[in-house]
């Protein structure tokens, strides 16, 4: 745009001369070109096709144009529905109006909006935009609240019996864009039902790749319950998009100066949150974090590459993200921490990678961080790794054991093994096991971390299992990471255990246990509660508490995370019973905790 407004005002001003006529010719170019921005700015798609308007929309009444300022009056005209359904009123936002729209109407609404820009001299220009505001329908089908009323009474695994379409507000980006399978994840809420988000599990379409919190999108698929989350399912269609307020993203520059109102020149203003700042190298970002107060946070979103210098909290099955600190090249004396970071594949980051990182960087008491919900965009591995794949069993070991702690290999390795112990019980939940193994053709051992596979749940000391799956140091701990499969197994003659019936007996081997090692059983005690350890947290729906089983008042067992209905009104002298893997948990520190681990739960 910028390229083609340059010749459009030298053929103009070359025509002037030719015909001799200058003073003929009004001097509106200033004009037309704030014309054009607004249309760059409020233009998308097809200007053929009406564009979805979904909800109230924020449009300039002012733009600046070399200096100097041009009003720009809004009109409207519906073509379909109610004559008095869309309105231009006051906005609370400085050089705006409104475009008042009514939320979810019966039927359809087609109109017309009109910007006019007006110079001193009386001198206007406009452009067009046509809108259509999607209905109800209600003939069509169940209304949107019955949509939500009935994805939400669906029991896990269940999905509604056809697809459905609905229309809401992007309140997280789940999963960020992937190029490769051209999906997204994204959770939604429609309407005034912010008690019913939909997650919208990898969905496609045109614009998937640019969507953000606060767009509004109307989404067409499956419904279902998967594992207590309700969600359009993978195969879902994005329909239609509208833009969130400061998410519009003009895809051609333009020679007018940036409009009065919109974003301002001053340093402190805020860019919008789907266009980090460009404009600053990474050295000046840093420099911005660092000079940062204790708990302040920088006012747009950064991008930074570099170097994974430690993996400070290892990545959490539970919560999908992982605590990396990254060092920025030209930077190694000001390293930033990447806090509960999320994203496609951080599973796999391993000290050396080099990764990309989007969010809000700030200063968390002393430390230089980007904030809970960044994610990483893109991923190159590098530290630790062998020049060529390794298959000897021997070999494969050797290398994990040389791994420091957050490094892990480059690939999936099979290993075959022996049994030596069971550390975590089967879960028929998550359908998975952890257990220790002899690998066969080495001296070491190896975990086997939360493995997944037929006959997990028949697993017991002894049997020879074949697993596959990637090695990492975890903790100062080599394991096969979360995620791995077992493809075989024969049966070492032992019995899977069970629980004793009498609840003191499991307190007793539970506080038999070694540091590290878990009961081989799922347990459920009754108990007291004694004590409060940590609140409720309305973010991850737990609370941990300590209970006293009778009998056992010189053996406290901590409840870990524990969810179920009622927890956040749980107190003191509560009597509950408790379902879960009994550990007997070692800190960092050494010392040890006898708990009910994370994922138990409780009635009242």
């Amino acid at each position: 745009m910028k390229k083609f407004i340059s010749v459009m005002l030298c053929l103009v001003m070359a025509l002037s001369w030719l015909v001799g006529c200058t003073e003929d010719v009004p001097e509106t170019n200033d004009l037309v070109n704030a014309k054009e921005y607004l249309i760059n700015m409020y233009q998308t798609g097809d200007k053929d096709e009406p564009m979805a308007m979904l909800m109230d929309k924020n449009v300039l009444s002012v733009v600046t144009v070399d200096g100097v300022k041009y009003n720009v009056e809004w009109t409207v005209t519906v073509t379909e529905g109610a004559s008095d359904s869309v309105k231009v009123v006051a906005s609370d936002e400085a050089n705006h109006v409104k475009i008042d729209v009514p939320d979810l109407p019966d039927t359809d609404i087609l109109f017309t909006a009109t910007a006019t820009v007006k110079d001193a001299e009386g001198n206007t220009e406009s452009a067009s935009f046509r809108y259509k505001i999607a209905g109800l329908n209600i003939s069509a089908g169940p209304s949107a609240e019955e949509i939500l009323d009935m994805a939400y009474a669906l029991e896990q695994g269940a999905s509604l019996d056809q697809q459905y379409t609905l229309t809401g507000v992007i309140t997280s980006v789940d999963t960020p864009y992937d190029a490769g399978y051209k999906n997204v994840t994204v959770t939604i809420v429609i309407g005034d039902f912010d008690d019913k988000p939909i997650k919208c599990y990898r969905l496609t379409g045109n614009g998937a790749d640019n969507l953000a919190v606060g767009d509004t999108i109307t989404v067409t698929g499956m419904l279902t319950n998967y594992k207590g989350t309700i969600e359009f399912d993978a195969g879902c269609v994005l329909n239609t998009v509208v833009k969130g307020e400061g998410n519009e993203n003009p895809s051609e520059e333009s020679d007018v100066s940036v409009p009065e109102g919109e974003v301002s020149n001053d340093e402190t203003s805020k860019e919008p949150e789907n266009n980090p700042s460009t404009q600053k190298t990474p050295a000046q970002i840093i420099d911005e974090a660092y000079a940062l107060a204790e708990n302040t946070s920088l006012n747009y979103t950064a991008t930074l590459t570099g170097k994974v210098i430690s993996v400070d909290d290892a990545y959490s099955e539970e919560f999908k993200n992982i605590t990396v600190t990254i060092q920025v090249e030209g930077k190694a004396d000001k390293p930033i921490k990447c806090y509960r970071l999320k994203g496609q594949d951080v599973d796999r980051i391993a000290k050396g990678d080099t990764i990309t990182v989007t969010g809000t960087l700030k200063n968390h008491y002393g430390t230089v961080e980007f904030d809970l919900g960044c994610t990483m965009v893109n991923r190159i591995a590098g530290g630790n790794a062998p020049t060529t794949q390794l298959t000897d069993p021997a070999q494969i070991m050797n290398f994990a054991y040389s791994l420091q702690a957050g490094e892990k290999m480059e690939y999936d390795v099979t290993l075959e093994g022996v049994v030596t112990k069971v550390s975590s019980p089967y879960d028929p939940a998550y359908k998975n096991i952890s257990v220790y193994i002899a690998v066969k053709g080495s001296d070491k051992e190896l975990l086997l971390y939360r493995m997944k596979g037929d006959e997990a749940d028949k697993l017991v000391k002894d049997d020879t299992i074949t697993v596959t799956g990637r090695i990492i140091n975890y903790n100062g701990t080599i394991e096969m990471e979360a995620g791995c499969t077992m493809r075989k197994r024969v049966s070492g003659g032992g019995v899977v255990q069970t629980a004793p019936s009498d609840p003191k007996e499991i307190v007793k081997q539970a506080f038999e246990l070694a540091p590290g090692d878990s009961l081989p059983y799922k347990a459920t005690l009754t108990g007291t509660i004694t004590e409060i350890n940590t609140e409720y947290s309305e973010q991850y729906g737990n609370i941990t508490v300590t209970i006293v089983v009778e009998g056992c008042e010189d053996n406290p067992l901590k409840c870990y995370r524990m969810k179920g209905e009622g927890a956040a009104d749980l107190k003191v002298g509560d009597v509950i019973t408790v379902s879960g893997t009994i550990k007997n948990y070692q800190h960092s520190s050494g010392d040890t905790e006898v708990e009910f681990d994370s994922g138990c739960t409780f009635v009242k």
